[in-house]
């Protein structure tokens, strides 16, 4: 096995605590502030004066040590609507979940992961820290150039890898659909500060799926 399947996007930014992060820029965000409309959008959601902390930990997620003696019970995984990109964790989903299940919040999501990423990080980390439940938002399938099935093969490929590792480990998977599961929120409207991912009502209504499904678990 090798190392780099384990490793993050961000693992410059390990230790890390920072303000912005690629996709939510600065830069971006000051673009969108000079835009009537943009602006708008970035008012309505709570984002002009929000601070928003991209806090790393040693190996360059945005979530918990792991390296610890607490240990990981609940690992979540996916891309940048799992990791958070242009949302704060009272915001987030998966942090509120972790909350809710007063467990460390552990997340080896990455922004523009796909299945293939989220494969290597979790056979890299599920033999190592051994949680008890992974909790996985699942990515819109790639779409292949030549043949759009290949990227429903990819996608059903990597989740029987994943399905596997979790029966090896008696890990309970818990998969959450991709895209937005609220469609009485207004996708338009409804954004994170980089006016692209998943605004607060998804968030609101993911924590509430979460949890049932949990609890049905």
């Amino acid at each position: 096995m090798l190392d780099i399947w384990g490793r993050s996007h961000y693992y410059e930014y390990r230790n890390q605590t920072l303000e912005w992060c690629p996709s939510d820029s600065k830069e971006s965000f000051d673009q969108h502030m000079a835009d009537n409309d943009s602006k708008a959008l970035l008012e309505q959601n709570g984002w002009v004066d929000k601070k928003i902390e991209y806090k790393f930990n040693e190996h360059g997620y945005r979530c918990d040590s792991w390296d610890n003696d607490i240990g990981c019970r609940v690992l979540f995984a996916g891309c940048s609507q799992t990791m958070g990109i242009g949302l704060s964790l009272d915001v987030l989903w998966a942090s509120r979940v972790a909350e809710y299940l007063k467990v460390p919040y552990h997340n080896i999501a990455c922004g523009g992961a796909d299945w293939q990423h989220v494969t290597q990080r979790l056979t890299h980390w599920i033999p190592k820290l051994r949680p008890m439940v992974v909790i996985l938002k699942e990515l819109t399938p790639l779409i292949d150039i030549v043949d759009d099935n290949n990227s429903e093969w990819y996608k059903w490929s990597m989740t029987q890898i994943i399905e596997q590792l979790c029966i090896k480990y008696h890990i309970k998977l818990i998969r959450v659909p991709t895209g937005r599961l609220n469609y009485d929120a207004d996708y338009k409207t409804d954004l994170a500060r980089d006016l692209n991912h998943f605004g607060k009502q998804e968030q609101d209504y993911t924590v509430e799926s979460v949890k049932e499904a949990f609890d049905e678990a």
